[in-house]
Formats: C-alpha cells, sequence, structure tokens
C-alpha cells in the first residue's frame, strides 16, 4: 500500500486524456479539443481588444482605489483648505483620468470594427 502511494503521482501524470482524440473525425472536428484559438490582431477577440479591455480593467480598480483615498482624506481634512484642495484635485484626476481609458477603449473598438 505504501509502494502504490509513492507511485500514483507517476502513473497520474503519464496519463494523457486527449492524447487518442482524432480531429479529422467530423464529429470531434468540431468539439474545444479540435479548435484553435483566434490569434488575430483585430477583431472582437483580438490582441488588441484584449489588451483594451485589460488596460481599462486594471485603470479602473486603480481610479476607484484613488477615489476612496481621496475622499477619505477629503473628509479627514478637518477645514484645512490646503487638504480639501488636494483631495479635490486627486478626485478630478481621477475621473479626467477614468474619461481618458474610457474614450481611449471607445476609439480602439471602433478602429478594430472598421478595419476588418
Amino acid at each position: 500500500m505504501g509502494l502504490g502511494i509513492l507511485l500514483a503521482p507517476v502513473s497520474v501524470a503519464a496519463y494523457n486524456p486527449f492524447g487518442g482524440v482524432d480531429c479529422t473525425n467530423t464529429t470531434a472536428s468540431t468539439s474545444a479539443i479540435c479548435k484553435t484559438p483566434s490569434k488575430d490582431i483585430s477583431g472582437s477577440n483580438g490582441i488588441l481588444v484584449t489588451v483594451a479591455n485589460f488596460v481599462a480593467l486594471i485603470s479602473g480598480i486603480a481610479a476607484v482605489i484613488v477615489l476612496l483615498i481621496a475622499s477619505i482624506k477629503y473628509i479627514t481634512a478637518d477645514g484645512d483648505a490646503k487638504e480639501i484642495e488636494s483631495a479635490k484635485n486627486t478626485i478630478m484626476y481621477a475621473v479626467v483620468g477614468i474619461l481618458v481609458v474610457l474614450s481611449a477603449k471607445i476609439i480602439i473598438t471602433y478602429v478594430v470594427s472598421k478595419v476588418r
């Protein structure tokens, strides 16, 4: 039994569940195993749109964090004009950053849809 426990990972690692699939067969060729992903630079699933979506996601998360920090800074300013002005500027810059990223994503999506 102890030997079986030691050799079990070797036998599992050597098993290939997709090794016997014949993609030339008409029924198997439509399966997800036989389909190759598209590597186009344009299109709705292209690299440009994927990168734009990723950058928009990361920028959106960063902007929300910056807005939260700036709002806490605004609340805890305790009437200090310099701190209030700094928090207002941070909020304004975060909103402008969101608008820039959103417009860039819209432009990229529009251009990619027209290039086809």
